[in-house]
């Protein structure tokens, strides 16, 4: 016989398991009158219920300030992500094993460690992550702060060495650099795209390619300002379809996340521009990484499971997109969405509207970016019809967790089970939100 007693003021339980049942005995404790409710031993349990897993996209988002911003404690973004981070800090630890956050971004697992390792040095406490999905979905992680243990396999060598070969064979001239990244990064500063670059000699300064290969298997190719990238483009991409390689490429014309040197530097000062960038990227079981397939698994687990828990999604830019967007998880109810219909006629269907009910699923749209608008659209239109599951904020770093909390409320005053299993202190938490 096992027992377990909880005593609150109004009660006395005791949770009493044989092998084949349990019954819960109770007390008030006025009178001490003793009341038990036997219960058969298929009775679900709800213990374990009342989680939810947060999926955030980093920059924009979970990280809503520029990096150098931060390392050079830069007001007020240095004293709002301190701030930030320290609420986010006070919600887990009285939420516990209730809350997780899950890091999902295009970053790499080097250009993420690099920001965390910029934040911690700045003084800022990082929050605790469970894992970290990178590069869009293409990776995940526990621990970003070691090297990965994987070497690249053979094929990925002989991709490398074909595509030194095509870019030669364009131009023999040309200066290939290999950086750890093209992205700015301190503090892997002797092994950065800057550091080589500012290792070449004057003449080849305008005439150079930075070839950068992860772990994952993904490939940039970073391009001087003066180097027409079409006929790049168009070998890589022969390349690819002639040895029915899985890989999607793309070009990225004038990349703010990519800078390289301007033509128009003189010796004293160097100015910086964005760059054309050529990446390749593996394709993933015929398609290629995205952010929805993490949140959407989890979704369904819960579904499945019926283990009454909650998935939040928080994103502010395009690549965002699919994972906020609610119609993309209704095919796990086995409901059908016709992708040529408009959003106003898609969610006039009865049977659309009950399954976006029944997710355990909160949308938050961060920013104001033109390509979530779609996304906006849908909100729009649910909120009319009293169906709350799309939110939208401004400013991260005031109400991100605000809007989380209260998407918890909300979900909890649907989902009753959901509800009782928060406990009292992280439901009060909730209830006193300033939202």
């Amino acid at each position: 016989h096992n027992y377990i007693i909880i005593k609150t003021c109004k009660y006395l339980y005791l949770f009493h398991f044989t092998k084949n049942f349990f019954y819960i005995q109770y007390r008030k404790a006025v009178n001490m009158k003793t009341t038990n409710v036997k219960l058969s031993n298929d009775t679900k349990l709800i213990f374990k219920a009342g989680k939810t897993k947060f999926y955030t996209d980093f920059d924009g988002t979970y990280f809503p300030f520029p990096q150098n911003a931060i390392t050079s404690k830069k007001e007020p973004y240095y004293s709002l992500l301190k701030n930030m981070y320290s609420l986010f800090y006070g919600f887990k630890k009285n939420a516990k094993e209730k809350f997780n956050t899950i890091i999902t971004t295009g970053r790499s697992k080097i250009e993420l460690k690099t920001a965390k390792n910029d934040i911690i040095s700045a003084g800022i406490d990082f929050p605790a992550i469970e894992y970290f999905i990178l590069r869009d979905g293409l990776d995940k992680s526990k621990d970003i702060d070691n090297k990965a243990e994987t070497s690249l396999p053979n094929d990925l060598n002989k991709i490398k060495n074909d595509i030194e070969c095509i870019v030669k064979s364009i131009d023999r001239n040309i200066v290939i650099l290999f950086p750890t990244t093209n992205k700015s990064i301190q503090n892997d500063y002797l092994n950065s795209f800057e550091s080589l670059h500012g290792k070449l000699q004057n003449h080849h300064n305008n005439r150079y390619i930075s070839i950068v290969m992860e772990d994952n298997g993904i490939i940039e190719l970073m391009f001087a300002p003066n180097i027409n990238t079409k006929e790049y483009l168009d070998r890589l991409t022969n390349y690819i379809n002639t040895n029915e390689l899985q890989y999607k490429v793309d070009l990225l014309e004038n990349d703010k996340n990519f800078w390289v040197p301007s033509q128009n530097n003189n010796n004293e000062k160097k100015e910086w521009q964005p760059a054309n960038v050529i990446i390749l990227t593996p394709i993933k079981q015929g398609k290629a990484p995205n952010k929805l397939e993490e949140p959407k698994n989890a979704v369904k687990e819960i579904i499945q499971r019926q283990t009454n828990d909650l998935v939040i999604v928080a994103g502010n830019d395009s690549n965002d997109e699919e994972m906020l967007n609610p119609l993309n998880y209704l095919d796990i109810l086995n409901i059908d969405i016709d992708k040529s219909a408009s959003i106003e006629d898609t969610l006039q269907r009865n049977e659309v509207l009950e399954g976006i009910k029944k997710l355990p699923f909160i949308s938050i749209v961060v920013g104001n970016s033109q390509s979530l608008n779609k996304i906006r659209q849908i909100k729009k239109n649910l909120d009319k019809k009293g169906i709350h599951r799309i939110f939208s904020i401004e400013n991260p770093s005031d109400a991100l967790l605000k809007k989380i909390k209260y998407g918890m409320l909300v979900y909890s005053e649907e989902n009753k089970k959901y509800k009782y299993s928060l406990g009292y202190d992280l439901y009060k938490e909730l209830l006193n939100n300033d939202n």
